[in-house]
């Protein structure tokens, strides 16, 4: 589970910013119905998780560079290239560029984990910190610790690995062997939690594998790399088809939930096409005057390369069916599809759901039925959403706690973007306010000011 994340001289962001699904216990009956885990912190008072975030504000005031936060550091951990070579500049972490100072680049993370100890789950609360060269874009500094949560307390804190540059100091949790190892490499430019996780004989070190912290490294790798993925409109659509091949039970979920969501749709067939599109490619090899042999050859190579897949939905009229090629299906239909694995792995692996442009495409009752998924897990559920919204029929107190309405705005004479919380406004009620008019009248900030 997420409990929060700084980012600092990122994009639109000059100074820590933390956006946070931990906070103090409120006795809300909203607050307890979105909180899907409590713990005590070092005082012994109650801090809670809640189940997600919505982020609200005009455009350009940042809420899509929060989120770029996230997809950045699933694809560092992913990859984990040099951010300075050719083929990986789309994806550098771009600096604060109004302003004249050369601050590194930094991301702060906490999560919620659960691992095994002496044959017992043990629940920790981790921290992540790792920082770039806003120039060179090597790593400035890498640390990860932990907290053991306690009935009472949260227990003292652990380092399991920090690093300097490439000075990687021992550890004094078991895994002296493993950073030994990956100290005699080239790190300047890598992190070392990836490194963990996908550069060493795992058989080899066996002791340290099974040790608490090696566990606790696995807990947050897969957090960040399983968890924060950034949802687009269609980009997931052959992820979609090799999900419903290899699972069949998925394409049930998708038909029931089509069915709720009332798309009209009975049924949905994928047909493999490679081999129809080779037979149109050779056939169109006759005419070498529109194409060059050469063309032709790269062509076909490219669609042997790659499975090529068509989707034909099904629709019943009274008792006939008819098929339509997804073409013809709407925006928001062939949304939902591509979405449907990130959905629905948060829901069942208990992830986090990122969004943004959230709204776009869904009518109302979409946005709510998909966001009330994570209201409705059930006891042990700890599924998170996050997603970034223009819709100002979102803003209800039916569904969220003020600490989930997060409003990102730029401060006017740095341009730089910063959060405020709903709950920051200690007037506003759940029972005598609405929401929706008071954002729209400017009262909460988080709106364009325009002038006509």
């Amino acid at each position: 589970m997420l409990a929060h994340l700084s980012v600092e001289n990122f994009f639109s962001f000059k100074d820590k910013t933390t956006l946070s699904l931990d906070h103090p216990y409120n006795s809300s009956e909203k607050f307890k119905m979105n909180t899907i885990y409590s713990y005590k912190d070092k005082d012994s008072l109650t801090r809670s998780i809640l189940n997600g975030a919505i982020l609200f504000g005009a455009n350009a005031s940042g809420k899509s560079n929060l989120l770029l936060a996230f997809s950045f550091l699933n694809y560092f951990l992913t990859a984990n290239e040099k951010m300075h070579s050719s083929k990986d500049m789309i994806n550098r972490p771009i600096p604060f560029r109004l302003s004249n100072d050369k601050n590194d680049i930094s991301f702060d993370l906490s999560f919620i984990s659960s691992v095994m100890e002496d044959g017992k789950n043990i629940d920790v609360k981790t921290y992540y910190k790792i920082s770039f060269d806003p120039d060179d874009y090597y790593v400035v500094n890498e640390e990860l610790s932990y907290e053991k949560i306690l009935k009472t307390r949260l227990g003292a804190k652990k380092v399991i690995f920090q690093r300097v540059g490439d000075d990687l100091h021992q550890s004094m949790n078991g895994l002296n062997k493993i950073i030994e190892k990956l100290s005699q490499e080239n790190i300047e430019y890598k992190s070392i939690l990836a490194m963990m996780n996908s550069n060493i004989n795992k058989k080899y070190y066996e002791v340290e594998v099974k040790s608490t912290a090696y566990k606790i490294v696995q807990a947050v790798y897969y957090e960040i790399t399983k968890g924060f993925s950034m949802n687009s409109d269609y980009s997931n659509l052959n992820d979609f088809i090799e999900k419903v091949n290899e699972n069949p039970n998925f394409k049930e979920q998708i038909l029931a939930e089509l069915y709720d969501f009332d798309f009209a749709i009975s049924d949905f067939n994928i047909e493999d096409i490679t081999e129809e599109l080779i037979k149109a490619v050779t056939a169109f090899r006759r005419d070498t005057e529109k194409m060059s042999e050469e063309n032709v050859e790269n062509l076909l190579n490219q669609i042997k390369s790659r499975n090529n897949y068509k989707i034909t939905t099904v629709h019943k009229v009274k008792s006939q069916s008819y098929e339509l090629p997804l073409d013809l299906e709407s925006d928001g239909t062939k949304k939902f599809l591509s979405q449907s694995i990130n959905l629905f792995n948060s829901l069942i692996n208990h992830s986090l759901y990122i969004s943004d442009e959230f709204d776009s495409k869904y009518h109302i009752k979409i946005q709510e039925g998909i966001l009330k998924k994570f209201l409705k897990q059930g006891s042990g559920g700890r599924a998170q959403f996050l997603v970034a919204s223009h819709n100002p029929l979102l803003l209800s107190s039916e569904f969220f706690a003020k600490e989930q309405i997060c409003l990102i705005e730029k401060e006017r004479s740095s341009q730089s973007s910063f959060i405020t919380y709903l709950n920051d406004f200690k007037d506003v009620s759940y029972n005598n306010h609405n929401w929706t008019n008071l954002y729209l009248e400017g009262r909460f900030g988080g709106i364009p000011e325009v002038f006509s």
